[in-house]
């Protein structure tokens, strides 16, 4: 009856996980494309030269030296197409 029951919990421990291995590169590289959230806010950042958009996506550790760097976002406005 144990032996039952553990290989019960492998198998559905084995099939949880192959679903999430098939699953989780669709589901999570969409933020990565040119379509997803982040570039879209940083577009915007770039357009207003204002870094606010993006702080949603930056660990707040970070967040001094994203906002206190104000010439990143000059540097590569110019360069930025629509």
């Amino acid at each position: 009856m144990r032996t039952n029951r553990t290989i019960l919990r492998a198998a559905l421990a084995g099939t949880t996980l192959a679903a999430a291995l098939l699953l989780s590169p669709h589901a999570f590289g969409h933020c990565d494309t040119m379509d997803g959230p982040v570039v879209k806010a940083a577009k915007v950042a770039l357009e207003k030269q204002d870094v606010t958009p993006v702080l949603m996506w930056i660990k707040k550790d970070d967040e001094a030296q994203i906002t206190t760097d104000k010439e990143a976002p000059r540097a590569v406005a110019p360069q930025h197409k629509h």
